[in-house]
C-alpha cells in the first residue's frame, strides 16, 4: 500500500494527498517551493494571478463605427463593437457588391445574366480541364458544345 501524505492547495488552501513518491520526486526536482493544486481551476488562477500580462477587461474604441465597447487584453480580444462592423469592409461586402453587379438583389437573380456571368466563370477558371479534350474532338471531327443552358440549368 503506497504511503500518502497531505499537502496544502497553493491557491485555495485545500488539504489534498498525494503519494509520499510523488512528492518526494516533486521537492528533488524543484525544491521546497513546489506548488500543489487541488484542481485544474485553481492551477489556472494561480498562474493567472502571477502573470505580469494577464487579461484584464478594458474599454475600445470600435475600428469601425467608432462606439465604445469593454473587452480584454487577451492575444484574441476584439477589435469591433459588434458582428456587423467586423464583417463591414471584408470580404462579406466585396460578395454583396459582386452579387448586385450579377444582378441579384435580396436572393432573386435575374437567372439569364447570372448564367452568362456564371458559365464565363467556369470556362476562365476551368479551361484547362477541357484544353486536351477539346483538341481531340477537333481533331476527330465530333461536334461538340462544352456548356449548353437548358432552363436553370447548364449542361
Amino acid at each position: 500500500m503506497p504511503r500518502l501524505i497531505e499537502v496544502k492547495c497553493t491557491w485555495c488552501g485545500k488539504i489534498i494527498v498525494k503519494q509520499k513518491k510523488e512528492y518526494t520526486r516533486q521537492v528533488k526536482n524543484h525544491g521546497e517551493q513546489v506548488n500543489w493544486f487541488c484542481d485544474r481551476t485553481c492551477s489556472v488562477c494561480y498562474g493567472n494571478a502571477i502573470r505580469p500580462d494577464r487579461v484584464v477587461d478594458i474599454e475600445k474604441s470600435c475600428e469601425h463605427c467608432g462606439v465604445s465597447f469593454i473587452t480584454n487584453t487577451g492575444h484574441h480580444s476584439t477589435m469591433f463593437c459588434s458582428r456587423s462592423c467586423a464583417s463591414a469592409g471584408s470580404v462579406t461586402d466585396l460578395r454583396r457588391q459582386s452579387a448586385k453587379k450579377m444582378g441579384i438583389a435580396n436572393g432573386k437573380a435575374n437567372l439569364l445574366h447570372t448564367i452568362d456571368v456564371i458559365s464565363a466563370a467556369m470556362k476562365s477558371r476551368e479551361a484547362w480541364k477541357y484544353a486536351e479534350l477539346k483538341e481531340y474532338l477537333e481533331v476527330h471531327s465530333v461536334p461538340f458544345e462544352f456548356e449548353y443552358a437548358l432552363g436553370d440549368y447548364i449542361f
